[in-house]
């Protein structure tokens, strides 16, 4: 593997070597200036900070800048880590740091310690309806508020000097970029994917806009405003996911991390068993006339649509809403009626009848609202009920399909011929049949329908369409897009060339979110949605982290959007995500008093459960982070405090990054700070060695001695331990726990050892070489003290000779060198 060839200005330490009058001091490096420290104080801490921030930035920049221009970056291993770039909605949060902690170290880890082309970008998921309700709180423009929020939290993660690439950095409101969106939007159109159709949404009455399920709580309030939802037939943008659900439900097979492999679990229970399919029949008038609806039926036994002799709708079906006498009626009776309606079987093309049934129920967690109902066939549970209602209602019955053998007749069509009805065969057949008709035929679930995109918003990606008198929803021709946010509302239809309107509606933000993967990859192309060479050159996301929250839908979109650019040559392979790291909560001390009212945490003593100004007794609850319940942490406070690097291994340190992370400042800290104080003691103490004292003697690492034996296996697990976790299984706070093990033993050794041992000097750098993806100025600061002791020694140089040079940062080692060496101590 070659070495990373990096910017040697921004790189080069200014060593300070030290003679014997400093030998007790281990000093900070703040330009030429040498501070003398005993003990690792708050004051130090934030002085390290200061004395690395800007170098480490510098550092970052001319890695990334040199790896853009293309002259160093072709022949080297790519990483492609994306951590989900967040909604701007005016401040990052806890758990935004969280997130991107993780995504910065095994970014600094595979970028520095293996020498990778790491691509680690930032972007804005800037559209959607919270930023249009605050801005018209505001009396602000959507815009205005989102970019002015964007411009805030791009300074916060700067601040956090996180090693993103900001060369690549989009918003999803960019119109350079929603263009690329409605190009996806066209491309899935003409592939059939896109349709509209009448369907019951969830329609909040404040923000009057369509809420997704998991918007709504459970008492059946929007989670936004509050309001009590309602349900309404409405005309949406439907994309037809269900033709990609068996492509989808494989393509979890590939998975290989264990994190992942949980995730899988959760999109297998959200697509649910594919055991049927949804079948579509248009529905007509009974003048003939099509209307401007259809009933979408799912049916476990495909083959016998042929005898299909009417369809069943129950009270939650759309169609209903057109005849509410009729439906009054017959609920006040219990009764089924005959709908002035006829839907076309597209099978046999045969207009049946369509019945309203009030008592007909389905199970809740289904999707469905119709049924299919052919007499001829057994269907078990699904069948109507033999109360001859065919011949009540005067529904007319298909010719017979079946022999007396239960098997299809020789004149049936679609493949069936001699096939057993409920054969897998017939099963098969008839999807094929349906596939080939346009009227569905993928296997599916009757837990999901087709995603609607629609949504009532401004702010959001205009839906690309013009709706023309003559020809009907038409979309606009690549060469007009953007569809911008301030069109005109009537342009001439691309078609006939007579004035149309514009689709009126946008899209749901996750039709924006469900590809951003790729546009990072080439964000400034305006000819192509990405360069089908770079997709092929970085594609797959190795590394996708982000919360649980969005393991299921967003994950399900963005695979689906994945598969059919793969489909239609955009991109190399279907899976967009190698591996994905689900990110728990950052929880905070939520104190309630009994009248529920919330009181901030600093006003309680947690010993009494006290609410300290009042005398109050006290609920203390750990809950998500809120402004409403008084118990967010500011960020920038905590880094302010803490420092960066402190804060950093606070997140990582004793909680796995799956579970949620319960935000106790006191506890975390007191490990974490004891251990860096424990680090930096270490360095002092081998300062007051000497350098000129550093006399090696190998004879000191008896591997008889007990001390010795326990040293090289606690090495051992170290090692094992950080590079698992870098490399797999993330699992950091198992690796802290390991080094402050390490640490702990290393404390515990002799003067002479100190001195004389090379395990114990090997094991020390080790330790500071592994810490430095987490902590990288501190360890730099660290390596810095190392450095001015080891590098002036002969024996340490030949010590240290092909495994570290001290004549480079601890960002700065050779792959081939450095990490060879840590894998052989694995």
């Amino acid at each position: 593997m070659r070495t990373p060839a990096f910017c040697r200005e921004c790189l080069q330490f200014r060593h300070l070597l030290f003679n014997s009058r400093q030998s007790r001091r281990c000093l900070l490096s703040l330009g030429d200036k040498h501070w003398p420290q005993s003990e690792l104080t708050q004051k130090t801490r934030l002085s390290i900070e200061s004395a690395w921030s800007d170098r480490l930035a510098a550092l970052d920049a001319a890695v990334v800048a040199r790896q853009n221009s293309n002259d160093s970056s072709d022949n080297k291993e790519k990483f492609y880590i994306l951590c989900m770039f967040p909604y701007p909605s005016g401040r990052l949060h806890m758990g935004h740091l969280r997130v991107y902690t993780l995504g910065d170290v095994v970014t600094r880890y595979q970028r520095f310690i293996v020498g990778r082309q790491v691509l680690h970008p930032m972007g804005w998921d800037a559209f959607g309806l919270p930023a249009e309700n605050a801005a018209r709180d505001r009396g602000l423009p959507a815009e205005a508020w989102t970019r002015d929020n964007i411009d805030a939290m791009r300074q916060q993660l700067k601040d956090m000097r996180l090693a993103f690439d900001w060369s690549r950095e989009f918003a999803t409101c960019d119109p350079e970029y929603y263009r690329w969106t409605q190009w996806l939007f066209i491309q899935l159109h003409k592939s059939g994917l896109c349709y509209r159709r009448k369907a019951y949404v969830n329609w909040d009455p404040v923000d009057k806009t369509v809420l997704a399920d998991e918007q709504v709580d459970a008492d059946g309030r929007s989670w936004r405003s509050g309001a009590l939802v309602e349900q309404r037939p409405l005309t949406q943008w439907f994309v037809r996911v269900s033709a990609y659900y068996e492509s989808l439900l494989a393509g979890l097979n590939t998975v290989r991390s264990d994190q992942w492999r949980e995730v899988a679990k959760m999109q297998r229970g959200w697509l649910g068993k594919l055991d049927g399919t949804w079948v579509q029949f248009v529905l007509l008038g009974l003048d003939g006339k099509p209307l401007d609806e259809d009933l979408q039926v799912f049916t476990r036994q495909p083959a016998s649509l042929r005898a299909v002799s009417h369809l069943e709708v129950s009270q939650s079906s759309c169609l209903i809403a057109r005849f509410p006498e009729l439906v009054s009626d017959a609920n006040s009776t219990s009764s089924d009626i005959l709908l002035p309606v006829r839907a076309v079987n597209p099978v046999t093309m045969a207009t049946v009848s369509v019945v309203y049934r009030p008592s007909l129920t389905f199970p809740l967690e289904e999707a469905t609202e119709c049924r299919a109902v052919a007499p001829e066939f057994d269907v078990g549970a699904a069948a109507s009920p033999a109360d001859n209602m065919v011949d009540r209602l005067g529904i007319s019955r298909p010719s017979p399909t079946l022999t007396s053998a239960g098997l299809f007749r020789a004149d049936v069509g679609g493949g069936l011929a001699g096939l057993p009805a409920d054969s897998v065969e017939a099963f098969d057949s008839a999807l094929v049949e349906l596939r080939r008709l346009g009227a569905g035929g993928h296997r599916c679930s009757a837990l999901r329908r087709d995603w609607l995109v629609s949504r009532q918003r401004r702010w959001g990606t205009p839906i690309p369409v013009l709706h023309c008198g003559q020809c009907g929803p038409v979309t606009v021709p690549q060469e007009d897009l953007p569809v911008r946010l301030d069109a005109e509302p009537i342009a001439p239809c691309p078609k006939c060339g007579q004035p149309a309107e514009r689709d009126r509606e946008t899209l749901d933000t996750f039709v924006d979110s469900s590809w951003y993967y790729l546009r990072f990859l080439d964000a400034r192309n305006d000819k192509k949605l990405c360069d089908a060479d770079k997709a092929k050159k970085m594609m797959p996301v190795d590394l996708y982290i982000g919360g649980m929250e969005h393991a299921v839908r967003h994950l399900y979109y963005a695979r689906f959007i994945s598969h059919f650019l793969h489909r239609i040559g955009v991109t190399p392979q279907p899976e967009p995500f190698d591996q994905f790291l689900p990110v728990g909560l950052v929880l905070g001390r939520t104190c309630q008093l009994a009248d529920g009212r919330y009181v901030p945490p600093d006003e309680v003593d947690f010993d009494k459960s006290i609410h300290l100004p009042s005398g109050r007794a006290v609920t203390v609850t750990q809950d998500k982070m809120s402004k409403s319940k008084l118990n967010g942490v500011e960020p920038g406070d905590v880094l302010r405090r803490l420092s960066i690097d402190t804060t950093r291994l606070c997140l990582l340190a004793s909680t796995a990054p799956q579970s949620d992370r319960v935000w106790d400042e006191a506890g975390i800290l007191s490990g974490v700070v004891n251990w860096q104080k424990r680090l930096w003691r270490l360095v002092t103490d081998l300062h007051a060695v000497g350098a000129e004292q550093q006399r090696l003697d190998p004879t000191v690492d008896n591997p008889d001695n007990a001390d010795v034996a326990r040293l090289v296996s606690d090495r051992r697990k170290t090692v094992a331990a950080a590079l698992r976790a870098y490399e797999s299984t993330y699992a950091f706070s198992v690796a802290i726990a390991r080094m402050q093990s390490l640490t702990s033993l290393l404390l515990s050794a002799s003067p002479e050892q100190r001195r004389a041992s090379p395990l114990w000097l090997e094991s020390m750098c080790l330790l500071v070489y592994l810490l430095s993806p987490m902590a990288p100025m501190f360890s730099s600061e660290l390596w810095l003290g190392l450095s001015a002791q080891l590098g002036s020694s002969a024996d340490t140089k030949k010590l240290f000779d092909g495994k570290f040079r001290f004549d480079r940062g601890v960002v700065e080692q050779l792959p081939d060198e450095a990490l060879a060496f840590a894998r052989l101590n694995n």
